[in-house]
């Protein structure tokens, strides 16, 4: 008989494995002190009186950033 995965297991199955590799560029990222995906940017917009009172290159690497990644399937079969 073979071992069949339901789509639901598979999309927690993939969503829980980019959850633990973002969180791990995130970290790898935060220990070279580069910004590469933008959060200041955004923080920058979203919140002017912080981005003047801080110092992004300092904070940056000490920040507590946590991510959720959700897969959803909306497709399956061969492709070609």
């Amino acid at each position: 008989m073979k071992n069949v995965m339901n789509n639901d297991k598979l999309m927690n199955l993939i969503s829980k494995q980019l959850t633990n590799q973002t969180e791990t560029v995130i970290r790898k990222l935060q220990k070279a002190n580069c910004d590469a995906l933008g959060i200041g940017n955004i923080v920058k917009a979203r919140y002017p009186a912080f981005w003047r009172n801080h110092k992004w290159k300092e904070i940056y690497p000490n920040m507590d950033i946590s991510t959720n990644v959700k897969a959803v399937i909306i497709g399956h079969g061969i492709m070609e």
